[in-house]
């Protein structure tokens, strides 16, 4: 995992560094190109040279740096690079903000990871089956985790880019719409996992 850690933050910096200058599909044609990639190296890795466990990561991994550098092509070939001009002075202002909003970011994050370190803990020291049991909600959880997660970064791009074009206005009907709509995303996720509680943890086990 830590080949992929290494690519992770550099990736989201220039994500956001699209998201900033109004670029919003320079990570779906990314995409395009690694996820067929992505597939066929854990295909290739798993089965063909029987890697076993290992071979999901390490595709992953390489995955991750593919995307990583064909974002950097992106902005130096086709969009992106156009508002950096360059180390200067200039580009060590304000700081001291970006590294508060940093910290606090890093503490937010950090708690919640370690609860669920926590919650794992615990749970392995109630027996297998409680172990097991935790397993499938911390993998759901990441699976439905997706769906607000895209509508928060998609939402955190609007009304950022509204705001720095000075339309307060249009920022706060941005922001009241992402609020609606997470809501009535989290209903229907809500009513879809009551609806097939009883057969959902089948696609996990066998055993009744």
């Amino acid at each position: 995992m830590k080949p992929q850690r290494n690519t992770y933050k550099p990736k989201v910096f220039l994500l956001s560094s699209f998201a900033d200058v109004g670029i919003m599909n320079a990570s779906s044609y990314v995409l395009l190109i690694t996820s067929p990639i992505n597939a066929l190296l854990n295909y290739l890795f798993v089965y063909t040279f029987n890697f076993g466990l290992l071979g999901a990561p390490a595709a992953t991994g390489i995955t991750y740096w593919l995307s990583f550098v064909l974002l950097l092509g992106y902005a130096k070939f086709i969009d992106g690079s156009g508002p950096w001009g360059g180390w200067s002075k200039r580009a060590f202002r304000g700081w001291w903000l970006f590294i508060q909003l940093a910290l606090m970011g890093f503490l937010m994050v950090g708690t919640e990871w370690l609860a669920f370190e926590i919650i794992t803990i615990e749970a392995g020291r109630l027996g297998t089956i409680p172990l097991a049991a935790q397993s499938v909600i911390a993998t759901t959880d990441q699976l439905l985790n997706t769906i607000p997660f895209g509508l928060g970064v998609a939402a955190s791009n609007r009304v950022g880019n509204l705001l720095g074009g000075r339309r307060a206005t249009r920022a706060a009907t941005g922001a009241n719409v992402a609020a609606w709509t997470s809501v009535l995303f989290g209903s229907i996720i809500m009513i879809v996992m009551l609806i097939v509680r009883n057969h959902y943890g089948k696609l996990f086990s066998v055993y009744p």
